[in-house]
């Protein structure tokens, strides 16, 4: 007995080309050319320091006191040259410089009419 013979076939594989998606610039000219937008750098910022508040002492009144009647003169810079006198009991504004020169305090003064100096400190005396 034969046996049958099977033709089988073997599937076929079939290959499609797929289109490459390789970009394509269309052509341009230069009457309808389009310029690109140039990027604008922003500003640095800048660094801004807060202020801060410091305070400067204010003056205090004082008198000129102890002098025996004879008066203090007030001077230029402490022992320097000589600016006007202050008379016994007048009043002064006492600042809070001082310096020492020659031995003696030497205290920064405003009187009424607004001059100011300096003046050993130990003929003022605070009220």
């Amino acid at each position: 007995v034969a046996e049958p013979t099977s033709t089988l076939k073997s599937p076929s594989v079939t290959a499609t080309r797929i289109p490459s998606a390789t970009p394509v610039r269309p052509p341009t000219d230069a009457a309808t050319a389009t310029a690109l937008p140039t990027l604008t750098p922003l500003a640095t910022p800048t660094w801004t320091p807060t202020p801060t508040v410091t305070s400067t002492p204010a003056p205090v009144p004082a008198v000129v006191s102890g002098t025996g009647n004879a008066g203090l003169m007030r001077r230029e810079t402490p022992n320097g040259p000589i600016v006007d006198g202050l008379y016994e009991v007048q009043q002064v504004d006492l600042f809070p410089q001082r310096q020492v020169g020659d031995g003696l305090e030497w205290a920064f003064v405003r009187s009424e009419n607004g001059r100011t100096g300096w003046v050993v400190s130990m003929y003022l005396e605070l009220p």
